[in-house]
């Protein structure tokens, strides 16, 4: 309990320092993510924004992301330093930074293309929502459109600090009480940022912010679908908090879905 109580003091201080000086912090370092454990949260495949319609037709990229070889064994995460955070679930909780299947199928992984989009799409006028719920961020990594704004939620009756990186540069870092308002954020600069908790190191979370419309994150059994691609030539990136990110260049013909498969090695 004195390491919650000094962990909430440090959080107050520093955050009503911050909001004093009215200093204002942005995004703008090389994307370098740090490979950190994080909390357990059922994981789905999110949509992507709405693309713009493709000339001639489009089609839709869909693969899986397999983990070679044994994974690491994950641990139940440690919830005593909070008397919220412990009796909030009645069975352990897993941290997810490696989440696999029995098929190998890897959770969690971002997928996006990186190269050879031409066209703009508008920006999506509904928020993306990232919750605090059980000292657990939830979805533990999600995507969205450059320029769309991402709303934070507190539904813990405990104090919260979401602490935004871009690789060790601070996006933004807002502690957030119990019963308090969601915070909206919107980034300015596309890239990998990372979610940490000051107050409960163990909730982490990652976010890709895409400078297009075509992206998707892994479900539980490792698939995911890119939908309505126009047709073109694209790199194509794959990014893991752990195993890190790959790439393969793909051509898209309109109306013929591609098959894009990645794997990574486990113990690498």
């Amino acid at each position: 309990m004195k390491h919650i109580h000094r962990s909430i003091l440090t959080v107050l201080f520093s955050t009503f320092i911050v909001a004093g000086m009215g200093l204002s912090l942005s995004c703008s370092a090389e994307d370098a993510p740090t490979a950190t454990g994080a909390p357990a949260a059922t994981g789905t495949q999110q949509p992507a924004a709405a693309a713009p319609a493709a000339a001639g037709g489009g089609a839709s990229i869909t693969g899986s992301i397999k983990l070679e070889g044994t994974p690491p064994k994950m641990k139940p995460l440690q919830f005593s330093a909070d008397p919220v955070c412990a009796t909030a679930h009645s069975s352990p909780v897993l941290n997810q930074e490696v989440t696999v299947d029995a098929n190998g199928g890897l959770q969690y992984v971002i997928v996006n293309i990186t190269e050879g989009v031409t066209e703009k799409a508008p920006t999506p006028t509904t928020s993306v929502v990232l919750d605090q719920s059980g000292c657990v961020y939830t979805p533990h990594a999600f995507a969205l459109y450059d320029g769309q704004k991402l709303e934070i939620k507190n539904s813990d009756k405990t104090l919260h600090n979401v602490h935004c990186y871009r690789g060790t540069q601070t996006c933004f870092n807002r502690a957030m009480f119990q019963g308090m308002a969601p915070i909206s954020h919107e980034f300015k600069e596309s890239g990998i940022v990372k979610f940490k908790c000051d107050v409960h190191p163990w909730m982490t979370a990652y976010a890709l912010i895409a400078p297009n419309p075509y992206y998707a994150v892994t479900g539980s059994d490792g698939s995911f679908t890119i939908a309505d691609v126009p047709p073109g030539t694209y790199k194509v990136r794959a990014w893991h908090e752990k195993y890190g990110e790959q790439t393969q260049d793909i051509t898209v013909t309109a109306g013929q879905p591609v098959s894009l498969d990645f794997s990574y090695q486990a113990g690498s």
